[in-house]
């Protein structure tokens, strides 16, 4: 069994990633043959995955519920699993379609993709075990700068790839000063998120 952390814990994952959850709803139960493969099939996915680390495959949640969530690195990890022939996941797909044939309201398949940007997300666990984003990722204090979910999410946009400048009378003295100039122009150029009164330059 999983530690419980006894405090309030924020998560944080570094870079782009994606969420996945896909789920089954067995709407004729006594139509075992056509539900039941798909109930053992999520399992063995799961645990091939769980071995393949240059899947991109991040890490899931389980399957206590009917919905299963699923983290991956990329869009383009998870489209390249679900359509490989070698693995487990399209010879089920195939099996499943072959066996439901006309009767598509025996079973209920859904799926849902996030494609979610740095930063763009905030988490809060408290007295749980690593869980979720917290689990694929790092679990972090939520306090100080981390204890409402607005500042969450600043927080981690900042843990995602921005870093802060000294700005002396509208300039900086980093080296990019040179390319970049004022605060103005960073903001035409595109820089990214600059603020005058902080130098918050997106790297």
């Amino acid at each position: 069994m999983k530690r419980v952390i006894d405090k309030r814990m924020a998560a944080e994952l570094e870079g782009e990633f994606v969420v996945f959850l896909i789920g089954m709803r067995i709407n004729k139960p006594w139509k075992v043959h056509k539900w039941f493969p798909e109930f053992l099939g999520m399992p063995k996915m799961l645990k091939e995955l769980e071995t393949h680390p240059e899947s991109g495959f991040l890490g899931h949640n389980g399957m206590s519920s009917c919905v299963t969530v699923k983290y991956w690195r990329s869009f383009e990890h998870l489209e390249a699993y679900a359509r490989s022939k070698e693995l487990s996941h399209w010879p089920a797909w195939v099996d499943f379609n072959r066996r439901i044939g006309n009767c598509l309201g025996d079973v209920g398949i859904c799926h849902e993709t996030y494609l979610v940007k740095r930063g763009h997300y905030e988490a809060i666990y408290s007295a749980m075990p690593p869980f979720g984003l917290g689990e694929v990722g790092r679990m972090v204090p939520a306090s100080g700068s981390r204890d409402s979910a607005k500042s969450r999410v600043k927080v981690t946009v900042l843990a995602n790839g921005l870093f802060l400048i000294p700005w002396r009378e509208g300039r900086t003295n980093h080296p990019l000063s040179r390319f970049v100039g004022n605060w103005r122009m960073a903001d035409q150029l595109g820089a990214g998120i600059i603020r005058q009164d902080c130098g918050v330059l997106d790297g």
